[in-house]
């Protein structure tokens, strides 16, 4: 870290699409300490500052901030500090000057120039590979699903809810589903007033004390 500590990442937690830290539910251990919280990366230290993540208390579980440019401290809404790993000496500088350079190309794909140069076969073969490993990975869920539920209709179910909440709402409406099995559907299938009070009761949707006729 910045302040000398031996640092190690035991996982880098997940990509954040959403606001919040960059990665989040990362496994870090600083010393002989573990701690399992986000982690925000920055160009420069001081950015933090600039965000205003230091008002923020949705930063406040940042437990390490990567900075390309250790300029000062930061710390949490909570007032406590933030270890910080500096990175200036540990990337190339030819990767960065490639980084510049895409970054400021004026093309709408910044690396799109070096595509003429690769190999149609290289290019073929890494589709190949995409799309085989994107297969197999959709196929794995499915597959442990099925051994979680044995239901080829409750499986269905799920996905369909899931695939309907995409991108950001695609795990709570699947977890509505998994609150609602499919066997309850299927006996409710034609009324339409009782199916949607149980997807809206079951979302938290309804209210307990109403006076409209049809209340959400």
């Amino acid at each position: 870290t910045a302040s000398g500590e031996e640092l190690t990442i035991l996982f880098p937690g997940h990509w954040n699409f959403d606001q919040g830290p960059d990665f989040l539910l990362a496994r870090i251990k600083i010393g002989s300490t573990i701690l399992v919280g986000n982690i925000e990366l920055h160009l420069k230290a001081s950015d933090w500052m600039q965000h205003q993540h230091h008002l923020d208390v949705q930063y406040n579980n940042v437990v390490l901030h990567v900075v390309l440019h250790q300029d000062s401290n930061v710390q949490l809404a909570n007032g406590a500090g933030v270890a910080v790993l500096d990175v200036s000496s540990r990337i190339s500088r030819l990767l960065l000057d490639q980084y510049q350079s895409w970054m400021h190309s004026p093309a709408t794909i910044a690396c799109g120039a070096k595509w003429n140069g690769i190999p149609d076969l290289t290019i073929q073969s890494w589709k190949d590979r995409l799309i085989t490993e994107r297969w197999m990975r959709k196929t794995k869920s499915v597959q442990q699903s099925l051994t979680d539920h044995h239901h080829w209709d409750e499986l269905l179910w799920q996905m369909l809810a899931a695939n309907f909440g995409l991108k950001a709402n695609a795990e709570l409406f699947a977890s509505i589903a998994a609150s609602l099995p499919y066997l309850i559907i299927a006996k409710n299938r034609h009324d339409q007033e009782q199916l949607e009070a149980l997807l809206f009761g079951q979302a938290h949707l309804l209210d307990k004390q109403f006076t409209d006729e049809y209340p959400i």
